[in-house]
C-alpha cells in the first residue's frame, strides 16, 4: 500500500536522474545508470538493479516490498545483472549410492 499510494517514486526518479536544461536526456540516462539496491523484509539483499524510468522502479518495489533501499553510485554503463546463482545439488548417481 505505501508504495502504491504514498512513495514518491516519480520525485525520486527526477532528483536522481537530475539531468541539465542543455542535454534533455541525460537525466533518463543517468538514472538508468544509478545502481539501487533493496532489502526485503528477511534480509534478502538484492543488488545491481537499475530502472529506465519511474514505472520500473515503482514495479519493482511493488514486486519485492523493501524495508530498505539503498542508492548507489552512478556507473559509466547500466549496471550487470546480478549473477545466476545455481543451488548445488548432487547427481542422480551419487545421491542413489548414498542411500544404498
Amino acid at each position: 500500500m505505501y508504495y502504491d499510494r504514498v512513495f514518491p517514486a516519480a520525485a525520486m526518479c527526477r532528483w536522481l536522474g537530475y539531468g541539465t536544461a542543455q542535454l534533455a536526456d541525460t537525466g533518463a540516462r543517468l538514472l538508468q545508470r544509478r545502481e539501487f539496491s533493496f532489502t526485503t523484509g528477511d534480509d534478502v539483499y538484492i543488488r545491481y538493479l537499475s530502472y529506465e524510468n519511474e514505472a520500473g522502479l515503482k514495479k519493482d518495489l511493488l514486486a519485492k516490498l523493501p524495508h530498505k533501499i539503498d542508492i548507489g553510485a552512478i556507473f559509466s554503463c547500466v549496471p550487470p545483472p546480478p549473477p545466476a546463482r545455481t543451488v548445488n545439488t548432487p547427481p542422480p548417481d551419487a545421491a542413489a549410492a548414498a542411500a544404498a
